[in-house]
């Protein structure tokens, strides 16, 4: 098999992620895998993290005493895990099961987080995806309330009104929004209004008073205006996002490639049919 290909494969990358995982479990405890159960070291690196925590919360290093406090916390600790797990407290425990794959999956996914993907690579993701880079369309309006249940009689009344140009501004109830709403993108119209305000209001008639639509606050009669067209996403100005969003796909893909890899090893029994 060709090395590019090979590359491709799922089991590659379960190798590559399980070195990498092998590699952080020896930096975080090396020695924990050979010593005596019915011993607790301290290593270093636990001091340095110990110390680390101490001072983001203190803003200063601790004292010899406070050391020593801090290291008989983590003996506490580690003396009454072993002990719980000796005991199987952590089976069955759903919170304890969780946080577990929480971490393994961490660990097997965090591959993707350490590669930097060339421009070739990201830019074929931004165009994959352009349309989640797209920028909603701006809309500007006119609005006049009518209050939270007007009667269709006079909804009918004050829309032939404003149809023969009659001024909006002495017509229908005040609110807190202004009547007027000038290059609003649909998060901030609907922010205002209510969700899904901004999608009754593209599907009117512009250059014309329409409605009425509910929002959050009741009925309105609008006028809307042509929707200024958002600019087209440049990949150079989103280039940190699109890096962000193409670890996150490729974390999802290296967890999934792991599990497959993992799922191969164990063989499922349905114990319901015993």
């Amino acid at each position: 098999m060709r090395l590019p290909a090979l590359l491709r494969e799922p089991l590659t990358h379960f190798l590559i992620i399980g070195a990498g995982v092998f590699a952080v479990y020896d930096a975080i405890s090396p020695e924990d895998r050979t010593a005596d159960p019915g011993e607790i070291v301290v290593a270093e690196p636990e001091i340095t993290r110990m110390i680390v925590g101490f001072e983001s919360v203190w803003r200063r290093p601790p004292t010899t005493q406070e050391l020593a406090k801090l290291t008989e916390d983590f003996i506490r600790e580690e003396i009454l895990v072993r002990e719980a797990i000796a005991l199987g407290l952590d089976r069955g425990d759903t919170v304890v099961r969780r946080r577990l794959r929480q971490k393994m999956a961490f660990l097997l996914a965090s591959a993707a987080h350490g590669q930097v993907p060339d421009d070739a690579v990201l830019q074929a993701h931004f165009l994959e995806n352009q349309q989640k880079y797209a920028a909603s369309p701006s809309v500007t309006f006119t609005h006049v309330f009518l209050g939270e249940a007007p009667d269709g009689a006079d909804v009918a009344e004050v829309l032939g009104q404003l149809r023969a140009g009659a001024d909006h501004r002495a017509l229908g109830q005040r609110i807190l929004v202004p009547q007027r709403i000038d290059g609003a993108p649909k998060q901030a119209v609907d922010g205002m209004f209510g969700a899904g305000f901004f999608d009754q209001l593209v599907e009117l008639e512009t250059a014309d008073w329409g409605g009425p639509i509910r929002s959050g606050y009741g009925e309105h009669l609008v006028r809307i205006e042509p929707l200024d067209a958002p600019p087209d996403p440049v990949f150079a100005e989103l280039l940190d996002q699109v890096l962000e969003d193409w670890r996150r796909d490729r974390s999802e893909t290296m967890l999934d490639d792991a599990y497959r890899v993992l799922r191969e090893g164990y063989v499922v029994v349905d114990g319901s049919a015993e």
